[in-house]
């Protein structure tokens, strides 16, 4: 597909949040603010099965910033239910601007964890959101785990075109 972006992954629908038909989000987006009421996500990649944002809430929970949404057309808890683990997209159109040293977490999947001097450390395989930073879940060679927060502290360059991330140190507790 030569780099042409159909779509952007904003977040993953989790579980039911009451019974109106609210449910949680787990967003991906460091942009929930641009999600608003009547905006207009999709329910797949090429943007074909519309949800319209009903209503939107940002809660924090413990050290997690929370997203609940009701969709239009979702009425009550089953049929919230159904959308469970479907992928929330938007149009690369209806996307904020990002600014030079900021990333759209999606991009960050699959890229690969370096050291200064070249030492290969792993590839990112998911981004944690958590209130005070983000952390980037990495898969070793020796198919372990390693979490690396991204902070300035441990990241020296993100080259996206590349999908390479250079890193500082590694963090002391790893």
């Amino acid at each position: 597909m030569s780099g042409l972006i159909f779509s952007r992954a904003v977040g993953v629908i989790g579980k039911p949040h009451g019974v109106k038909g609210y449910v949680y989000v787990r967003m991906f987006t460091d942009y929930p603010d641009s999600i608003k009421k009547d905006s207009i996500l999709y329910l797949d990649e090429k943007c074909m099965v519309k949800a319209r944002v009903v209503d939107i809430r940002m809660t924090i929970s413990g050290r997690r910033q929370r997203t609940i949404l009701s969709l239009y057309g979702i009425q009550n808890r089953e049929e919230a239910e159904e959308l469970r683990n479907k992928v929330l997209y938007r149009k690369p159109e209806d996307q904020p601007e990002t600014d030079e040293n900021t990333f759209w977490i999606d991009d960050l999947f699959g890229c690969e964890i370096f050291l200064n001097d070249g030492t290969s450390v792993g590839t990112v395989t998911n981004v944690e959101k958590f209130a005070h930073n983000d952390n980037l879940s990495v898969k070793t060679g020796s198919d372990t785990l390693l979490i690396i927060p991204l902070l300035d502290e441990y990241i020296d360059k993100i080259d996206i075109e590349k999908k390479k991330i250079i890193l500082k140190k590694l963090p002391e507790f790893a």
